[in-house]
């Protein structure tokens, strides 16, 4: 799956074979991002709704990441962890009750 942001394309990857999601050392991660190849990656094999939550939050930081805001709070990587996670759920939440409302935002 294709993802553009900004300038970026990016490569959303669904896998459950990838090395550092395996990694022990970044157990509990479901997802992160590979500036360097633009690839979005997320755990595959989690329920359906989180999976959707980790690619909405991999998708927030990307964002922040296009606007510069990422390298402002550079320092603060809680603070924009703490902000993207909850932001996560409620935008996962606008997406999948305002459909009718996002087609005819973007139509």
């Amino acid at each position: 799956m294709k993802l553009k942001i900004g300038a970026r394309q990016y490569n959303i990857v669904f896998s459950d074979n990838d090395s550092l999601l395996n990694d022990e050392k970044n157990s509990g991660s479901y997802g992160y991002i590979d500036y360097a190849n633009s690839n979005i990656v997320i755990k595959n094999s989690v329920d359906s709704t989180f999976r959707e939550e980790n690619t909405i939050h991999e998708i927030l930081h990307s964002l922040l990441d296009n606007s510069g805001i990422e390298d402002i709070l550079k320092g603060t990587e809680v603070k924009t962890e703490l902000l993207i996670s909850i932001l996560t759920p409620r935008f996962h939440q606008l997406l999948k009750e305002n459909k009718e409302l996002l087609n005819n935002l973007i139509s």
